[in-house]
Parts: structure tokens; C-alpha cells; sequence
């Protein structure tokens, strides 16, 4: 009777294991928040003339760089939180620098495409114009 018993439990936990190929997968619902951007195909209004820190330059950096160089511990010690301490990378010459991907200096933005000539146009014209906080 005991071997009855254990044959049928066994029986019982064979029959109830199925093998279920469906696989629940969680959607992103905005899949182009995560997709790399090439930002050659934009196209972008490439005038370089009054070019202004509020209205281009800090939403470009905000864009393409806050990501790493923001908060109490920004990756390399490079903070962009603001316009004093993007002026101080300017100043440098760290900014143009790793954005124009230049020997001595560490391409940014890591790990993606350089940022188009349009845009590295237009933030390099703010620099020689003063690189005023407008």
C-alpha cells in the first residue's frame, strides 16, 4: 500500500509539470528612451550666431552629458551641473576638448558616437564668443 501511495505522488507531480514555452517579458513602453540616437541624421540649425547658454548650450550638455557629470559624485570628477562649473571646464579647455575628441583628452560622450559637427560647431562658436551665462 506505502509503494501505491509514493507511486501515485509521483505520478501526480510528473503529469502536473508542463513545459510552457511562453515567456513573460517586460515591455518597455518608450523603447526609443533607451535607443542610441545618431544625431548626423537631425537636422539641426547649424547658425552659429547668438548662440545661448540657456537655450543651446545647457540643454545640449543636459542632453548628452548630465547623465555622468552631475550630482555629488560625478564620473570623473567633471561636474555640469551648472554654468560656473561648465565655465571651468570651458576656462580649461577640457570641455572642447574631449567633445572634439582630441589627443590628451577623453572622448565624450564615453561610450557613444562623437556629437555632430553642427553641434560642436555651434558650442565651440559660444566659446569664442565669450561663453557668456545667457
Amino acid at each position: 500500500m506505502y509503494k501505491l501511495i509514493i507511486l501515485l505522488l509521483c505520478y501526480i507531480i510528473f503529469e502536473s509539470c508542463t513545459h510552457d514555452p511562453t515567456f513573460i517579458m517586460d515591455v518597455d513602453p518608450d523603447p526609443l528612451d533607451t535607443m542610441m540616437v545618431d544625431t548626423s541624421m537631425v537636422e539641426v540649425d547649424c547658425m552659429s550666431d547668438d548662440i545661448s547658454f540657456s537655450d543651446f548650450i545647457f540643454p545640449t550638455l543636459e542632453t548628452f552629458c548630465i547623465s555622468c557629470h552631475s550630482g555629488g559624485y560625478p564620473s570623473g570628477g567633471v561636474s555640469l551641473d551648472d554654468y560656473d562649473a561648465i565655465f571651468e571646464h570651458v576656462e580649461s579647455g577640457r570641455l572642447i576638448g574631449s567633445m572634439n575628441w582630441e589627443s590628451g583628452f577623453v572622448n565624450m560622450p564615453l561610450g557613444q558616437p562623437q556629437l555632430d559637427d553642427c553641434i560642436l560647431e555651434k558650442i565651440e562658436s559660444w566659446i569664442n564668443d565669450g561663453a557668456q551665462n545667457n
